[in-house]
């Protein structure tokens, strides 16, 4: 079936390319992605676009990771850049090796393609080569784009230029150990590897990571979640509740919140029940400020009856 499909995707007809691009997608071997990088030669406008559809649509699988790699690295021109066109938006941090490696390309077209994938799917280990590329004298497209993927990744505020050099200086040490961590972090992303064993080396505050990515509404793929979870079930009970219950006391948004709150008894269980009773407490002292701020100046307090409710629910369940 794949082979006939391709033979329709180099069809002299310009139809059968229309026509063969939304089945390869629809039959998702992600062999068909290298053929597909090839779409900037089609000379007809409809089979371009399908082609670039099922290409993009192809990159998104899980298993599409380990082919898009080597073919970010081995393709050269109009046939890598229709690659990074159509993994623009892509959070799968699995590709910030490859993207971080196109930083010293020469071809603007292709910096600026990967330093913008960097802002969806970077993390500390391309810091180093951003904060190169901000301060460098290319074109000023490219280092406004470095600073501003930098200003994702980094609590850093910096304009392009030389800031960034020294600010890589300070603090190189400290990023350069989280990009190890991330190098961890990047295994949740394989859907079909192991749970990453390094973890047990970091202290849970160097770890928060892990709670933004085992909450179901974080921007990620949609199987992370169920891995990060996985993954903080294997880790010391006792100190990642306390680490969730940390985060909860300083999250205002009422919907994070009950995400948290969930996933404090999805890791700690009945071990996690003094941290319920504290957090009931402190919603007792949080919902008593909102009402005083509503008689003082006439602020609608927040409805926290769903976190209540989860709460009690909880220490019920435990006691």
């Amino acid at each position: 079936m794949l082979a006939r499909l391709l033979e329709l995707l180099a069809s002299l007809d310009g139809d059968e390319r229309q026509t063969a691009a939304p089945s390869l997608a629809a039959f998702g071997d992600t062999r068909a992605i290298r053929p597909l990088c090839r779409l900037r030669a089609d000379p007809d406008a409809p089979a371009r676009q399908a082609q670039a559809a099922a290409l993009r649509e192809l990159v998104r699988r899980s298993e599409a990771v380990p082919v898009v790699v080597p073919l970010l690295r081995d393709l050269r021109g109009e046939e890598r850049r229709a690659l990074l066109e159509a993994l623009d938006g892509s959070l799968d941090i699995r590709l910030c090796p490859a993207y971080t490696e196109l930083i010293a390309e020469r071809e603007a077209l292709t910096v600026l393609l990967a330093v913008r994938g960097l802002a969806h799917a970077g993390d500390a280990r391309a810091v180093a080569a951003l904060a190169t590329l901000a301060a460098s004298d290319r074109l000023p497209e490219l280092r406004e784009a470095a600073a501003a993927t930098l200003r994702l990744l980094t609590p850093y505020r910096a304009a392009p230029g030389q800031a960034w050099t020294l600010w890589w200086q300070d603090n190189a040490p400290a990023w350069s150990r989280l990009a190890s961590r991330d190098a961890l972090i990047a295994e949740l992303y394989d859907p079909v590897a192991a749970l990453p064993t390094g973890l047990a080396a970091w202290q849970p505050e160097e770890l928060g990571v892990l709670i933004d990515l085992a909450l179901p509404t974080r921007a990620v793929p949609g199987w992370v979640p169920a891995r990060a979870l996985a993954c903080l079930r294997t880790q010391d009970a006792a100190a990642w509740s306390e680490a969730i219950a940390k985060a909860i006391v300083i999250q205002d948004d009422h919907e994070r919140r009950l995400e948290l709150l969930v996933l404090l008894d999805a890791v700690g269980g009945a071990q996690a029940r003094g941290q319920f009773e504290r957090l009931l407490a402190e919603l007792d002292a949080r919902e008593e400020a909102a009402l005083e701020r509503w008689r003082t100046a006439k602020l609608a307090p927040p409805d926290l009856r769903a976190e209540r409710a989860l709460i009690r629910q909880v220490l019920d369940r435990t006691r």
